[in-house]
């Protein structure tokens, strides 16, 4: 009885370890089977999202001044260069054209932020153009790049239930190298190499765009791979995509080369082994998020895991 008991036992360990390495060979073979992500994208699989708990302060407003338009999460990933030519005139983008579908804001509202300290505030200034009018057939454009909590999704969801929205995406290391010489260069704060890591936060695509989707329906989420519009002959492309994504009309735009500090002295770049210690502590967040878009993308993360 004994012997056929550690018979069976043995057994079952074999099975379960042929189970495991099953499991383990799907995943591969679907990260394996997965496209390359295109310049602009949604996600390929339907999402059902949860309805908001609303209190009767958040009632939506069923009389907006103007629509809204929103990026999530996107710091340091362009949010600058698509709000200019969404907003600017062309060639140069340098300032406001007046036959945008946007309003001439600010770029960086924060309405989530601003609704969660005042329920009640429905954010008029920002859409009242002209002697404190409102204009209804234009559009307000919260280019904030901070967006990225399930309460602020929750927020939003609340008082802009059909809102639309445009998630920025870059490498996440080439992202986070950026966020951390920006804190150095622009606000002078001494920010040691060894503590890039304090910067993955918002390297996390796969946290925000799940926290959005808990209250958001995937076809409202378009990404846009910034890398696109460092080309030239891309951006018209991406431009188009966001403009049918966001129901406003398309416009013809030029070139902006962005906001980019790498050519400063002071500009700190990671060497590679350095690089490839943050593409592999980022890796496993990657493989969730192409799991979760259905894509896959040429980044660092993907590419120098398995460089020696």
């Amino acid at each position: 009885m004994v012997l056929r008991s550690k018979r069976q036992l043995y057994a079952s360990l074999v099975l379960l370890v042929f189970f495991i390495l099953f499991i383990i060979n799907l995943k591969s073979s679907k990260m394996e089977t997965l496209q390359i992500a295109p310049p602009t994208f949604y996600i390929r699989t339907h999402t059902f999202p949860k309805t908001p708990i609303c209190s009767e302060k958040q009632k939506i407003d069923v009389n907006p001044c103007c629509k809204k338009s929103y990026f999530w999460g996107s710091g340091k990933c362009g949010s600058s260069t698509l709000a200019m030519l969404l907003k600017h005139a062309p060639p140069s983008h340098e300032i406001y054209d007046h036959s945008s579908a946007f309003i001439d804001s600010r770029k960086e509202i924060c309405l989530a932020q601003i609704f969660e300290k005042s329920p009640k505030s429905k954010n008029y200034s920002e859409c009242a153009v002209r002697n404190g009018k409102c204009n209804k057939m234009l559009r307000l454009l919260d280019a904030c790049p901070m967006h990225t909590t399930k309460k602020e999704a929750e927020t939003l969801a609340c008082h802009d239930p059909s809102a639309k929205f445009v998630m920025l995406i870059r490498d996440p290391v080439l992202r986070t190298i950026s966020e951390f010489n920006d804190n150095r260069i622009r606000f002078n704060a001494f920010v040691d190499v060894d503590n890039i890591i304090s910067f993955y936060h918002l390297s996390n695509y796969y946290q925000i765009a799940k926290n959005l989707l808990e209250y958001f329906p995937s076809k409202n989420l378009l990404f846009v791979q910034i890398e696109a519009l460092q080309n030239q002959a891309k951006t018209q492309h991406v431009i188009n995509a966001v403009t049918d994504h966001l129901e406003i009309p398309r416009r013809s735009v030029g070139f902006v080369l962005g906001n980019y500090q790498r050519n400063s002295k002071e500009y700190v770049m990671l060497d590679f082994k350095q690089l490839r210690f943050h593409a592999k502590r980022m890796r496993s967040n990657v493989n969730l998020f192409s799991n979760l878009t259905g894509y896959t993308f040429n980044w660092l993360s993907t590419n120098l895991e398995n460089t020696e």
